[in-house]
């Protein structure tokens, strides 16, 4: 089972911009279809990714966030924007065109 972490400040703030708690925005991690954009090191040299996914079955979100050992620590959680939702509908097809 995945281990998730996060900031209580920086939840409270996400939650006040963008209207998504950070543990309501790890469900992202559990959708088979979600899509993982490779990261980049920011100013302290740590990689942070992003991943695309459903929330509540429904709700595409992208979660920013960064590995630490087996633990996943979110940055923040937005609204995916529209190419980060044609890449999800995308990979989503092409899966079910495989089968």
């Amino acid at each position: 089972m995945a281990k998730y972490e996060w900031d209580q400040k920086k939840d409270e703030l996400n939650r006040d911009k963008h209207r998504i708690s950070f543990n309501r925005a790890k469900e992202v991690f559990e959708d088979p279809f979600r899509i993982e954009y490779p990261g980049t090191p920011n100013s302290s040299n740590e990689n942070r990714a992003v991943t695309v996914g459903k929330v509540m079955g429904r709700f595409l979100i992208a979660v920013v966030y960064t590995l630490r050992d087996t633990v996943y620590r979110i940055i923040s959680a937005r609204q995916a924007r529209n190419s980060e939702i044609k890449d999800y509908i995308r990979k989503k097809f092409e899966q079910f065109e495989d089968d």
